[in-house]
């Protein structure tokens, strides 16, 4: 029975001791799974984990090979972003390299947010995590009463203006609000 105990909890705690994440976002999940811990590398971008001391390994767009390497990292998290030699590279130094592409849903992102949960040991709390999220939307989408449906543009550039696209994450946003994009037949966001 002991020896039962041993194994069940042996396996319900996290198979990578040294995480590092080369996207902002999923640094973020990790602090949302209660990982922190587990995290040694971050991008400059990662707020939370420059403020507890994680060592900057990568730009928004560069990654520092050698101090991934270095670090000896047993899990790399990288976006769809990253370029695919270091990836590469980092897998022929028998480095895991888990790829998250860019989600294109609420759904998306959801089923991400499950995926790093399970593969670091915390996919009970992932999933509780995501119901809380999908209930905390349902409540607001089901809260708006509008007269008519209101038109909505959302900006996310500058220079130059750019705009929220037709199937992406945050267009799912603005139709939980119960919003009709006025870009959504743009077929790039620059407008």
């Amino acid at each position: 029975m002991l020896l039962l105990f041993y194994v069940v909890v042996s396996f319900a705690q996290t198979p990578y001791k040294r995480i590092v994440s080369l996207a902002p976002s999923l640094t973020q999940s990790l602090y949302y799974l209660d990982a922190q811990d587990n995290l040694v590398g971050c991008t400059s971008y990662c707020m939370a984990a420059k403020e507890d001391k994680k060592e900057v390994v990568a730009s928004a767009v560069k990654a520092n090979l050698e101090k991934v390497i270095a670090l000896k990292a047993d899990l790399v998290l990288v976006s769809g972003f990253t370029d695919l030699q270091d990836i590469e590279t980092l897998r022929k130094f028998g480095i895991k390299v888990e790829v998250f592409q860019s989600p294109k849903s609420f759904q998306e992102i959801c089923g991400q947010f499950i995926r790093l949960g399970k593969l670091i040991g915390k996919e009970e709390r992932a999933r509780r995590i995501v119901l809380e999220s999908e209930q905390k939307i349902k409540n607001i989408s089901s809260g708006i009463k509008w007269g008519r449906k209101p038109r909505m543009f959302f900006q996310i550039g500058a220079n130059p203006l750019f705009s929220v696209l037709p199937n992406t994450f945050m267009d799912d946003y603005m139709n939980f609000l119960g919003a009709e994009n006025i870009a959504k037949t743009l077929k790039r966001g620059s407008v």
